[in-house]
């Protein structure tokens, strides 16, 4: 035993009542520097997530954050974050240790104060319970509600970025769309010939669409176009085509009716409609006649048209009573130079016709010889080849297939019509716009049909998710991060001023810095309760005691 006491490697304890030495190069100094080093580490997160923000902003996500092992630049704001309100709540939590210490040095203060500055460092309830026991009038409610705002940082970088879609320009993607220069294209020989199938095709298709889909405005027969991205806006441009102009001419139709209206007849420009009462006769009532003519009836702007057209129409009651009602229309089809803007969205083309200028060269056309249509632009022109007018206006051409009649019975069991083109016109009451279909579509067929055309160029766009900066909600942060900064330099002006150590929230210090043993003597030891209702009771403050006894908090009074 005598020999384990005196081994040389236990060290004597000092008396009870020699000071413990400390070391002079591990003294504690005076000094901030890492609360000021975490906050310049919470100011660099935020300007690098400022600077991260300004090199995204306004352009497509990278193709890097979408790979299986790619970072998103939302995470990478996220970790930034993060950092910035780590650093952050380093000097906070040291700034209200300290202010601890100087509120008791100031003055007596409650014992269950020094739990609730502990609690409000470490969470918001701990916070708000400090702002309400000191009502928002100290510098440890700033603290609080630092500590509080903190918690929003998570929240305002959520805010600062979002994802809309809009439309770009790709311009590695080649967009064209069909225009015509000129019309050559017949069928049959240059002495007789024929309207072309492909044009005849266009002219039973739109009036076909027409009759389907009478609200639509789209000719079904449609120009071809190259747009790969399905999203192209295409260059105005100008092209060879056909337009047509009708004028209402009802005022012009003779109608008769025998004594009892079973009978009803209408004429207009060598057309004949005839109705009959559903009880006098099974007779097919005239529902539409149409034919080409030479002169109109009515005033037109048309100066040279290839071909005119008359149309009588006969609208009839659900309950088959006469004299129905008839209309006269009047139509002029001629060659025009369009200029167009077209676009492609969704793969969906649409036109819009700005102008059609109309071919005033030659009044009266004639098949003799190639005609040319000079545009708007004084080097464009536009050719048209004899044969190819002839086709048209010839015995096989448009105004010969736009011909013929379209009957039907008064109960509409039984419909006659002489070609599918005539039914339809006949189920359109409105002729001017079956009209435009049709013509919309021998242009867009003359369009096709010009292979040795410059095409019209477009741009391709795509439509693709990119990221908007939301650059108010970068505000939060730089004023969290700025009132921190104030926060920290009045507790550290307020500790220099008063010559007090940099104790912080050191728990070290507590254990150092705890009751004097006058208090504690007084204090019977008990449970968590009885502790805490005492220090509710007690009032200490921190003073240096007599006989070089150092800094301890002494009981200056006790409630109850």
């Amino acid at each position: 035993m005598a020999s384990s006491q005196n081994s040389p490697s236990t060290k004597p304890l000092l008396p009870s009542s020699a000071p413990i030495p400390l070391h002079p190069q591990k003294q504690r100094i005076d000094y901030w520097a890492w609360e000021y080093v975490a906050l310049l580490v919470s100011f660099l997160a935020v300007a690098t997530s400022a600077v991260v923000l300004l090199m995204f902003d306004q352009k497509p996500i990278p193709a890097w954050s979408w790979q299986s092992n790619g970072i998103s630049v939302n995470s990478i704001i996220s970790l930034l974050s993060t950092l910035s309100r780590a650093s952050l709540l380093m000097p906070i939590d040291e700034c209200m240790g300290q202010l601890m210490w100087l509120r008791y040095e100031y003055r007596a203060q409650r014992l269950a104060d020094v739990g609730l500055y502990n609690e409000a460092s470490r969470g918001a309830w701990g916070a708000l319970r400090l702002v309400w026991r000191q009502r928002g009038r100290t510098l440890g409610c700033l603290g609080s509600f630092l500590l509080i705002g903190s918690l929003g940082i998570g929240t305002a970088q959520q805010q600062l970025l979002s994802y809309p879609r809009r439309r770009f320009v790709d311009l590695t993607i080649m967009s064209n769309l069909n225009r015509a220069l000129e019309f050559n294209t017949y069928q049959g020989s240059t002495e007789d010939p024929a309207m072309s199938f492909s044009l005849l095709s266009s002219v039973y298709s739109a009036s076909l669409f027409s009759a389907a889909n009478s609200t639509s405005t789209a000719a079904e027969v449609l120009p071809l176009f190259n747009c790969p991205s399905g999203g192209c806006v295409f260059n105005t441009f100008t092209t060879l085509g056909i337009c047509s102009e009708c004028n209402d001419a009802t005022s012009q139709i003779i109608q008769l009716c025998d004594s009892d209206n079973s009978y009803c007849t209408a004429s207009f420009q060598g057309l004949q409609a005839f109705s009959w009462s559903a009880s006098s006769s099974t007779e097919l009532n005239t529902l539409l006649n149409q034919s080409s003519i030479t002169n109109s009836s009515v005033p037109s702007n048309v100066k040279s048209p290839f071909a005119r057209t008359a149309h009588l129409q006969a609208e009839y009651g659900t309950d088959g009573s006469l004299p129905p009602r008839y209309t006269a229309t009047e139509c002029a089809i001629y060659y025009c130079v369009k200029e167009i803007q077209a676009n492609v969205t969704n793969g969906t083309y649409t036109e819009t016709v700005l102008t059609a200028l109309e071919n005033t060269n030659h009044n009266p056309i004639t098949t003799s010889g190639d005609m040319t249509i000079t545009g708007a632009a004084a080097n464009e022109s536009f050719l048209i080849t004899a044969p190819a007018h002839a086709s048209l206006v010839g015995s096989h051409g448009l105004a010969a297939a736009l011909t013929g009649s379209a009957r039907s019975s008064a109960n509409s069991t039984t419909q006659l019509f002489t070609s599918d083109i005539l039914r339809g016109f006949a189920q359109d009451p409105d002729i001017a716009r079956t009209m435009e279909r049709v013509s919309t579509a021998l242009t867009n067929r003359l369009r096709n049909l010009d292979r040795t055309a410059q095409k019209a160029m477009g741009e391709s766009y795509t439509v693709q998710s990119f990221i908007r900066v939301r650059w108010m909600w970068l505000l939060y942060p730089v004023t969290l991060w700025t009132a921190s900064l104030v926060f920290l330099i009045c507790v550290v002006v307020e500790t220099r001023g008063r010559g007090m150590r940099a104790w912080g929230a050191s728990q070290l210090a507590l254990v150092w810095y705890g009751l004097d043993a006058e208090t504690r003597g007084r204090v019977r030891d008990g449970g968590w309760e009885e502790m805490k209702e005492v220090a509710e009771r007690m009032w200490v403050k921190l003073e240096v005691g007599g006989n070089g006894e150092g800094a301890r908090l002494r009981a200056k009074r006790v409630e109850g």
